[in-house]
């Protein structure tokens, strides 16, 4: 192993190259990375943000040029980032009980008209027209630094829609069909991993034009159109011919807990049913209300929540453990068991589990050849739970649990 400064460059450029579509790491190897410089102090700042947030890193790039003679930094025209550039990144806070749902958000929503529409897992996108025309698109980013995407979405966006405003930005996901991706892994002979990093790599690499009938965009926003509502503005969006994310209004919600469940269990299913060949990792709800601004939190607004329940609720997995290792941190020791690779729910592999305390070793019984019990509440962790927490799951005939 390299030595830590080293491994944390090597770790950032991971991030850049998985943006771009290229990756080196795979996920397990991802995954360990961020766990082992998680408490370094070399990449405070990266571990909790996106990588859309990530400056490109030019001067590793330049550094380990040697190793990296195929990768090319990417540049944007400045016109079309003073356009789309975003100043400051939003995030939305992510819910995950219904319980927690009620007593942070919905309670407070009574007599409030709502919307929910479907979290694509995708890419995030911002496009211009100009005049009705198609001028170009990019990718979020900070610090002057988001990608250009014009010529991917071009071949899939209309490069011409009439009454649009003269200046008119769209606001979308874009990911690649899920039931496409065997085919285009065996057509490309590459690892295309997800729908996002499939998009990613369309978006940004020439292939096939036949093959971008599989690559969608979902709109979820737009600017330079004067709608007192979000559902007007789909509703706007669909009449001009865009792709819009599934939504509906949801403009009675109850009073209490006890009828808030079944109402808001209803409204999931019809989301779900309405969008089953989309892949996405939740619903999001936002007050409909377009001149309600809500209180801003850091990177979070009161005003739009995610959910991730029913369909879209954290799974419960269950693997083999063949390894079991232990490091020494500067104050703790770290345990992570090492599983047969699996395959969860995001389409990645897992293939380490953090345990953290070497207690739960023997509480658990957790040896080589024994089952280890995880879940993934996040693109980058696997996290130990217990059997008994494991067994509670199973007796509910929950269908977010997964068996190796």
């Amino acid at each position: 192993m390299p030595d830590i400064k080293t491994y944390a460059e090597l770790w950032i450029l991971a991030r850049y190259l998985y943006r771009i579509g290229q990756p080196f790491l795979s996920d397990s190897q991802y995954d360990e990375a961020t766990e082992t410089l998680r408490n370094s102090g070399l990449v405070d700042e990266y571990v909790n943000r996106t990588y859309d947030d990530d400056p490109i890193p030019y001067s590793l790039l330049e550094k380990y040029k040697d190793h990296l003679s195929n990768i090319t930094p990417v540049s944007i025209d400045k016109e079309l980032y003073r356009l789309l550039g975003e100043d400051k990144s939003q995030s939305i806070r992510s819910i995950t009980t219904y319980q927690d749902a009620w007593d942070k958000y919905f309670k407070y929503m009574y007599g409030i008209d709502l919307i929910v529409s479907l979290k694509c897992d995708g890419v995030y996108t911002n496009s211009m027209y100009k005049n009705g025309d198609f001028i170009g698109s990019i990718s979020r980013g900070r610090n002057g630094d988001p990608f250009d995407w014009t010529k991917g979405m071009s071949k899939i966006l209309p490069l011409h829609v009439n009454n649009l405003p003269s200046q008119f930005k769209l606001i979308s996901e874009c990911l690649y069909d899920v039931n496409l991706l065997e085919y285009m892994r065996l057509k490309y002979n590459e690892t295309f991993k997800t729908p996002k990093s499939t998009a990613i790599s369309f978006l940004r690499v020439d292939h096939d034009i036949a093959d971008y009938n599989g690559l969608k965009y979902y709109a979820h926003g737009c600017d330079g159109v004067a709608v007192a509502s979000m559902s007007d503005q789909f509703s706007w969006l669909n009449e001009q011919g865009f792709s819009v994310v599934p939504w509906r209004v949801a403009n009675d919600c109850p009073n209490s807990f006890v009828k808030f469940v079944p109402w808001l269990r209803e409204i999931l299913t019809e989301i779900h049913e309405m969008s089953k060949n989309i892949f996405s990792d939740g619903v999001v709800v936002a007050v409909n209300d377009l001149s309600f601004q809500g209180t801003w939190t850091g990177i979070y607004n009161d005003r739009t929540i995610a959910l991730k329940l029913e369909y879209w609720s954290y799974k419960a997995y269950r693997g083999i453990a063949k390894d079991i290792i232990l490091e020494q941190q500067a104050v703790d020791c770290c345990c992570k068991v090492l599983i047969e690779p699996m395959l969860t729910a995001d389409l990645c592999e897992a293939k380490v589990i953090n345990v953290f305390n070497p207690s739960r070793l023997f509480s658990e019984n957790i040896k080589v050849g024994s089952p280890v019990y995880f879940v993934k509440n996040s693109s980058a962790v696997n996290i130990n739970i217990t059997s008994e927490e494991w067994d509670k799951l199973m007796v509910k005939g929950d269908d977010n649990v997964v068996e190796q």
